[in-house]
C-alpha cells in the first residue's frame, strides 16, 4: 500500500478512536436503595442523594466521594423526604422532610427543612414551616437565601413559599399564592429570580400548569407564564445564558401510549417568553439537569420499544442549537411497574459528570466529552 494511504488511514483511525474515546458513556453504578433527589457541591466534589430502605420506614442521604465514586457516609432523616439542595459557599444542606405524620389526623403531617452541616455531616437544625408543606427546596448562594416550597395543606391546597435566611436558619418571610400544588422549582442567582411551577386548579377541578416568576429582592410574585393543561417533569436554570427550560410530557392522560411525547420548553429570562421547544425522541420525561459551564441540558427521559418495555435514557441537548446532539442509555426497565425510571439529574461543572437516580435504586454516573 502506497505510504500515504498508510499514513491517512493511520490518522482516520486515530481520530475515530479519540472520538469514540471520549464519547459520552455511563463510567460507573452505584447502589442506592430508591434513589431519588440529588445535590452536588462542585467545590467538595460530594454528591449527595436520597434513599429509602425497601421497607420504607428508614430514609436517608448517601454521601458519594466523586472521586472514587462510593459512599462514604450515610445521614439518617426522620421521615419522608423530598427534596435536597446545598449551599456551596457555606457547605450546609437544607432537606426538606416530613417528620411526623399523625394517624389520627393524616393530612396534618408536619414538614421540616432540616439543615445538615457537610462537613461533619451532621443534623445541626431542623426549622418547622408553617405555611408550607415543602415538597422543593432551593438556595440562592449569593444572598444566602433558602426557598421552601410546596401546597399548605392537603384539604385547602393553598400554595406558598416560605424564605430562609441562611445566616440564622430561620424563616424570615413567606408568599402564598393561588389554590393547587407546587411540583418543582429553580432559581435564577444572579438576576435573583426564583421559578416556581404551580399547578392551578378552578372549582370545577379543572387543572393548567403556571410557571410564578418571584422577585428574590421583594419576594413578590412579578409574572405567571401559562402553559396550559400540561404534565411537567422540572424546571431548570442556566445563568450563564439567563434561559430557563420547562421539561413536559405531552397529552399526558391520553389513553394511547403513541401519543405522548417528550419537549423542554425554553424561556428567554429577560422577558419571560418562550422562545423555542426542544422535541425529544421519546415518550415520557421525568427531570432535567444543566451544564451552565458547557451550555448542555439533560433530559431524563423514557423511550418505548415494540415490547412496551421503557428504555431509560440521557438526552443531551445543546444549548447553542436546542439540538439534541447525543444521548445515552442508563438501562433498562418495565415502564409499566416504574422500575428504573430517571428520577432526577444533577451536574458536577467542575468534573463534567452528570449523576442520574434511578428508581430502582441505582445512580448512574455519565462521563461527558
Amino acid at each position: 500500500m502506497h505510504i500515504f494511504k498508510k499514513v491517512c488511514l493511520i490518522a482516520i483511525f486515530l481520530i475515530v478512536s479519540s472520538s469514540l474515546a471520549f464519547a459520552q458513556t455511563v463510567i460507573d453504578t452505584i447502589a442506592v436503595s430508591h434513589a431519588e433527589a440529588i445535590a452536588i457541591n462542585p467545590e467538595t466534589n460530594r454528591i449527595y442523594v436520597t434513599g429509602t430502605n425497601n421497607s420504607g420506614f428508614k430514609n436517608f442521604i448517601s454521601v458519594i466521594d466523586g472521586d472514587t465514586n462510593e459512599i462514604i457516609d450515610t445521614i439518617d432523616i426522620k421521615g419522608i423526604i423530598f427534596n435536597v439542595a446545598i449551599n456551596t459557599t457555606t457547605n450546609l444542606i437544607y432537606v426538606s422532610h416530613v417528620s411526623i405524620f399523625s394517624t389520627l389526623k393524616p393530612f396534618d403531617d408536619v414538614r421540616f427543612i432540616s439543615v445538615i452541616d457537610a462537613n461533619t455531616n451532621t443534623i445541626i437544625k431542623k426549622i418547622g414551616l408553617s405555611k408550607v408543606k415543602s415538597t422543593s427546596v432551593v438556595v440562592n448562594q449569593i444572598t444566602n437565601k433558602i426557598y421552601a416550597t410546596g401546597t399548605k395543606g392537603f384539604i385547602t391546597k393553598k400554595m406558598a413559599i416560605e424564605v430562609i435566611d441562611g445566616d440564622i436558619n430561620e424563616i424570615v418571610d413567606s408568599l402564598n399564592l393561588s389554590k393547587g400544588f407546587i411540583s418543582s422549582s429553580a432559581i435564577n442567582q444572579e438576576t435573583n429570580r426564583i421559578y416556581v411551577e404551580e399547578i392551578l386548579e378552578d372549582p370545577e377541578d379543572n387543572r393548567k400548569t403556571v410557571i410564578g416568576v418571584i422577585d428574590g429582592d421583594t419576594n413578590n410574585m412579578i409574572e405567571a407564564i401559562e402553559f396550559g393543561d400540561r404534565s411537567t417533569g422540572g424546571i431548570v436554570v442556566n445563568e450563564e445564558t439567563n434561559q430557563i427550560y420547562i421539561a413536559e410530557t405531552k397529552n399526558f392522560l391520553s389513553e394511547d401510549i403513541n401519543d405522548l411525547m417528550s419537549v423542554v420548553h425554553v424561556i428567554d429570562g429577560a422577558t419571560n417568553e418562550v422562545i423555542d421547544v426542544i422535541e425529544l425522541d421519546s415518550i415520557f420525561i421525568q427531570s432535567v439537569g444543566i451544564n451552565k459551564e458547557t451550555n448542555r441540558l439533560y433530559a431524563g427521559t423514557l423511550k418505548l420499544d415494540e415490547a412496551g418495555f421503557g428504555s431509560e435514557t440521557v438526552e443531551i441537548v445543546d444549548g447553542e442549537s436546542n439540538e439534541v446532539v447525543a444521548s445515552v442509555d442508563v438501562g433498562d426497565g418495565d415502564l409499566f411497574n416504574g422500575a428504573g425510571a430517571p428520577f432526577d439529574i444533577a451536574v458536577n461543572p467542575v468534573t463534567n459528570r452528570i449523576y442520574v437516580s434511578i428508581i430502582g435504586g441505582l445512580v448512574k454516573v455519565i462521563q461527558d466529552k
